[in-house]
């Protein structure tokens, strides 16, 4: 293992340009307890080599070291380098923990001149030079005029970085050394083509040192020049805690390599969870609800600035430190990034563009311009934000808002935005009508520790009304899981047996449906269980909607499920006019976007349909069409009920029935596509992204033997041509197996497809075979086999996931995890117990090997297993049951640890969209000395006493938002 050492950036030109980074900045702030410590961060470089105290950088290329200095009463982290390269040995004594490739063909002066410019010029306070010559400080003039080409002053230009040059060596000899200097150094770098330094500095301090003088010399000028630019830093809120700092300037050296996109530590600050690129059009949808212009006066640009600030500043945007040069208290809190730079950055565009579209309304003889409103939104933004500072809390802030116009709410209503926050496309609708977004309902619902997950909003946060919201959120480190179900009319009676027969298996008093977090089926154009009636008679498959409809809407087990399903069957296929099956008295007048049981066990249920005009495949859901665009199909938005006189269907086509004048607009989905995997996959991608589910279930409705597919038919051959086309579209093994021929050999075992082989050509209107299609898979050996021997050890596995207890610490080239397993069902649940103790006999494997775990009880009753690690980035968690010979992944694994930590919330330095935040164990607050500094770039004398403390450093930290390596820290 490499010895630790003072490294910190190290760089190199040519073919292949890099610039490499330690975990140094983590090592050195580790010995600062808390949160209130704020560093200033001083550049120093000198115009010789750097002493011989110093680590030689490998293949000649620049580096600078990084220490803390004791002795002043701000931390004060000093880097330090020198203008010339600096010929030694191969940088063997430390590891890069992050790297950046910058363009080919680079020197090394002009990789060092990023450095600067991209690097420490946003964050340091002072820049010192160390002059020996003349010589010297023209060197150091026109280093800092092709330093400063590259810098960005727009983001510091009230707090500009002060300039030191400290004279040594012949300068001694000169009586106006100082003044000689000054002037040297303004001439130099404006005759450069470049701006005088007081574009880029805010002083120029020059000052001449005694020879052989060593740091604590130097240390308090330093001191009191950070101390001017930390007042700055203090009075425009940029003043960064420890944890902020090492986050920003992660995100800084990953900026490095994009040449197109210029860092702002305000935007970087918003890296984890960015503004939507949707914000204009959100906010125009709102204004255009508005009606008057003094609703868009008052309550608009109100509710607007409100929402802002709930956007923006969540707990994490705050920091607390101690400060003895500014005339305030002891310990101040202060909220990071000025009110009006972060409008100004990431707001003021969308709030332009969504007034250039919405309106130009002639209020009291004058126009209302876009400008206008903008303004209006700003400065009502400030005004929230200096309430924000003494009530500490924007939800507080912007709930207080909202309520205050809870009158005006009544009659406003979208599907497209969620007008709780105006930032995001709403998914659930409240029993008062309104729409909320997922994100809302985590910041604003309420929860029981017994049963986190469970979201309850019981009023209106818009206008008060009673909400009855009961909505289950996944972990965010757990997985989800696809079942799908094929259409097949009263061969449906399958897929809905073999549930019974898995949840029979399990034993373990769990409803089927509640394993599943994502279900399609095919069928109708249905949106509501009550237009079942409608089109039972005359769609011999839409009785496949029962089975999503009645499992997850209803709550229904599958076994009641089963039944129904007959007794319905039986009624719908009985031949006669018009259909008298009721469902009403069931289900009433329920859509599939109201509140429902599917959303208090988490569920996201689609209905395919398809369009008549132009056959195209709609997804009627209860998410509201949430998540990315889709291409091939359209996930509906918005649509709460489709008249029983707009659904036509192709078995009323065939059958030559009069539709009665019925609008052709949906029919059904199943020759289209009849099993909706490659749509359920899709759908998945569109709301979860690069993740891969826990596994995914697929449920047929029998399919053919060989022998009765060729038999032969009777009737005229283009009929039965036809027939067999129709047939073949509607064949759900087909499109299952094209869909394996599709996944990668480690995929493979994640995907079942349940099915039972059919001895003779089953009709989907014949109800008459559903008691022998029921005895048909009970007595399928295969069947049951793969269920008892294979879906039973996957599927209890998927009841827990993983949690990190604390931010994993690097230890040589793994890291150091430790972490909790948890159960995803409540405390209260019936199968709590049996489901305990089964987890407590489980064994734990952690990528393929036992690992040894504790099994505790928290204070509110909840199962953990917990345990101890060590891995690489990779990582998966295994369960093996009681009984089960094999071990099968619990949900979210495998992942890796990179995601799992920023899942976790131990990445979030700046906070989460949901305005939760992890308490992180003060794991760096015990005492430690500060490394001493004794000189950093002065020659020294040979009877000098010189050299730098061994600093001792904790264990490195896991794993920042980016997959990298970060400092230990307290959030």
């Amino acid at each position: 293992m490499a010895k630790k050492c003072a490294h910190w950036l190290w760089y190199r030109g040519g073919r292949h340009p890099t610039i490499s980074m330690s975990a140094r900045l983590g090592e050195v702030t580790s010995s600062l307890s808390g949160v209130e410590n704020c560093p200033s961060l001083v550049t120093v470089v000198g115009c010789r080599q750097l002493p011989d105290f110093f680590e030689k950088p490998k293949r000649q290329s620049g580096q600078f070291c990084l220490n803390l200095s004791e002795g002043s009463p701000e931390p004060l982290l000093v880097a330090t380098s020198s203008l010339y390269k600096q010929h030694g040995n191969k940088l063997s004594c430390c590891i890069a923990e992050r790297e950046c490739q910058l363009s080919a063909g680079k020197a090394g002066p002009e990789v060092q001149n990023n450095v600067f410019s991209d690097l420490l010029y946003p964050f340091s306070d002072v820049f010192c030079f160390v002059s020996y010559s003349n010589d010297d400080l023209r060197n150091i003039a026109h280093q800092i005029a092709r330093w400063t080409k590259q810098c960005n002053t727009d983001i510091r230009k009230k707090f500009l970085p002060r300039l030191v040059v400290v004279l040594d060596g012949s300068h001694l000899l000169e009586t106006l050394a100082e003044t000689v200097a000054e002037k040297l150094l303004n001439r130099i770098v404006t005759d450069s083509g470049s701006h005088d330094l007081s574009h880029y500095f805010s002083t120029l301090c020059v000052v001449k040192m005694n020879k052989g003088h060593t740091f604590a010399a130097l240390q308090p000028i330093l001191s009191r020049e950070a101390a001017a630019v930390r007042e700055g830093r203090c009075q425009f809120r940029q003043l960064f805690s420890v944890q902020h700092l090492k986050c920003l300037i992660d995100r800084a050296f990953d900026a490095m390599g994009n040449i197109e996109i210029s860092f702002d530590p305000i935007v970087a600050s918003r890296q984890d969870f960015p503004v939507n690129p949707d914000l204009a059009l959100h906010i125009q949808n709102f204004v255009e609800r508005l009606t008057s212009p003094r609703d868009l006066l008052d309550f608009a640009v109100e509710t607007i600035a409100s929402s802002i600030l709930l956007n923006h500043y969540p707990p994490g945007m705050h920091c607390t430190y101690n400060t003895f040069t500014l005339v305030l208290a002891p310990l101040i809190s202060q909220i990071v990034f000025h009110p009006a730079e972060v409008f100004c950055k990431l707001y003021e565009q969308a709030c332009l563009e969504a007034g250039r579209r919405a309106f130009q309304l002639d209020l009291a003889g004058g126009v209302l311009h876009p400008r206008a409103f903008t303004d209006q939104i700003s400065k009502h933004f400030e005004q929230f934000f200096q309430r924000l500072v003494f009530e500490k809390s924007a939800v507080k802030v912007h709930l207080s808002t909202l309520q205050k116009h809870s009158e005006r709410w009544a009659d406003i209503r979208s599907n497209k935005t969620c007008l709780a926050c105006l930032a995001k496309h709403p998914q659930y609708k409240s029993l008062c009508g309104h729409w909320l977004c997922e994100n809302c309902l985590l910041i604003f619902g309420k929860s029981d520790k017994s049963d986190p997950w469970l979201l309850v909003l019981e009023d209106c946060i818009l206008c008060g009304k009673d909400a009855a919201l009961y909505v289950k959120v996944r972990p965010p480190t757990a997985g989800h899981s696809i079942l799908c179900i094929d259409g097949g009319g009263g061969r449906g009676i399958i897929p809905i047996t073999i549930l019974c027969m898995i949840e029979e298996a399990l034993d373990l008093d769990i409803p089927i449906q509640e394993f599943f977090t994502h279900v399609y089926g095919s069928s109708a154009g249905l949106s509501s269980v009550s237009e079942l009636r409608a089109t039972l008679a005359t769609d011999m498959s839409s009785l496949g909607a029962l089975v999503l409809l009645t499992l997850y809407m209803e709550g229904w087990s599958a076994r009641r499920c089963a039944a129904e399903f007959e007794s319905l069957a039986l009624e719908a296929f009985r031949p006669r006019v018009e259909s008298t099956v009721s469902l009403q008295h069931v289900h009433g007048h329920q859509k599939l976007t109201d509140p429902s049981h599917a959303h208090t066990i988490g569920a996201k249920i689609g209905v395919l349909t398809a369009n008549t005009d132009q056959p195209t495949i709609h997804l009627f859901n209860n998410y509201n069409g949430h998540g990315e665009e889709r291409a091939g199909y359209c996930a509906m938005e918005g649509y709460r009920y489709f008249p029983a006189k707009r659904i036509e269907t192709l078995a009323a086509d065939a059958a030559g029935r009069d539709s009665g004048g019925i609008g052709k607009v949906f029919c059904d989905a199943g020759v289209i596509q009849n099993n909706p995997i490659f749509l359920a996959r899709t759908e998945f991608a569109a709301l979860n992204g690069d993740d891969e589910p826990d596994f995914i279930l697929s449920g047929g409705t029998g399919y053919s033997a060989p022998a009765a597919k060729i038999e032969k038919k009777k009737g005229p051959k283009w009929l039965v041509c036809l027939y067999d086309a129709l047939m073949s579209c509607m064949d759900g093994k087909r499109d299952w197996d094209k869909y394996m021929g599709c996944q990668k050999q480690s995929s493979v075992d994640r995907n079942y497809r349940l099915d039972v082989e059919l001895p003779e050509t089953t009709g989907l209107d014949d109800v008459t075979a559903i008691p022998a299609l029921k005895a048909l898979v009970y007595n399928d050996k295969k069947l049951n086999k793969l269920v008892k021997e294979v879906l039973v050890s996957v599927l209890f596995p998927t009841l827990f996931y993983l949690d990190l207890e604390v931010p994993p610490t690097r230890a040589g080239s793994k890291f150091n995890v430790h972490a909790h397993i948890f159960c995803v069902r409540a405390v209260d649940d019936k199968s709590y117990r049996k489901v305990s103790q089964r987890f407590r006999n489980s064994i734990i494997l952690v990528n393929g090997k036992h690992t040894p775990s504790t099994f505790e009880t928290d204070e509110c009753g909840r199962v953990r297993r917990s345990l101890s690690f060590y891995t690489g980035d990779l990582l998966q968690i295994e369960l093996r049951a009681p009984g089960v010979k094999s071990a099968f992944p619990i949900s979210g694994s495998p992942t890796s640890l990179s995601k799992l930590v920023v899942r976790s919330g131990w990445s979030a330095y700046f906070g989460q969209s949901t305005h939760k935040r992890r308490e992180t164990p003060d794991i760096c607050n015990r005492p430690r000395q500060r490394p001493n500094l004794y000189h950093l770039l002065c020659p020294v004398n040979a009877g000098d006493k010189t050299g730098v403390s061994s600093p001792t450093t904790l264990e490195q930290t896991g794993l920042c938002s980016q997959g990298r390596v970060a400092g230990c820290w307290l959030t």
